[in-house]
């Protein structure tokens, strides 16, 4: 909904299983191992966000990502060719690379080594080294090319998570204001992170949950 609301002007497309090969081509290897569940379907993902981008260029984002603006997304669409969000360290030159919203041009030579990483992988291998093992190949693709990683904003992803934490919460109007003024693009989440987390959200009608479940208009004016 806040995909549609807010970005009218480009060109959606939902991704599913049964439209998937209709866009991009796998090996067949890659597919016998997703069919016995050999490549989960968080790896399985990763691969098919790489491969649509590689292609054809544009956006991903996951389906928990929920947008409150389009200047942020319109900047980056315009001034960079490769954009990831990053983790950074206190005090440390250190980041791990976050896969949940990309924007990309076709062809880009990270999205290149990232698809023959992850080729080349689950061709030789079966075993699910690690639930975030394309951050894994990303970070080692920018350690290794700093002429890539140089390309990059060096944005914190920390911010798009405020809003997830405080799902469970009750709904704070001057807080929801400050952190959708803050950023744009908020990672939502559908897990339940503990059973107390789970009943608030369940049996309280006055939670940040609550709310973005009824808000008709998701953007940094609706309050």
């Amino acid at each position: 909904m806040s995909v549609r609301q807010n970005f009218s002007d480009y060109d959606v497309t939902i991704i599913n299983e049964q439209n998937l090969l209709n866009y991009i081509n796998l090996p067949n290897i890659i597919l016998e191992k997703y069919n016995k569940c050999i490549i989960s379907k968080i790896h399985f993902s990763d691969i098919i966000r790489i491969e649509l981008l590689k292609k054809y260029g544009g956006l991903w984002f996951d389906a928990t990502i929920m947008f409150t603006g389009k200047r942020f997304v319109h900047s980056i669409v315009s001034n960079t060719q490769f954009f990831c969000y990053q983790f950074f360290l206190p005090g440390s030159i250190c980041r791990t690379m976050d896969m949940w919203f990309l924007a990309s041009i076709p062809e880009h030579p990270s999205l290149c080594l990232a698809s023959d990483l992850h080729i080349e992988y689950w061709q030789k291998y079966s075993l699910q080294l690690a639930y975030h093992l394309s951050a894994l190949f990303f970070t080692l693709i920018f350690e290794t090319h700093n002429d890539l990683i140089a390309q990059v904003p060096r944005l914190d992803a920390h911010n798009c998570f405020l809003l997830q934490k405080a799902l469970p919460h009750k709904m704070n109007k001057e807080y929801y204001n400050i952190i959708i003024n803050h950023t744009e693009i908020h990672k939502l989440t559908h897990k339940f992170f503990n059973i107390n987390d789970a009943m608030l959200i369940l049996t309280n009608n006055n939670t940040f949950y609550s709310y973005l479940l009824g808000c008709n208009n998701f953007t940094n004016t609706d309050l």
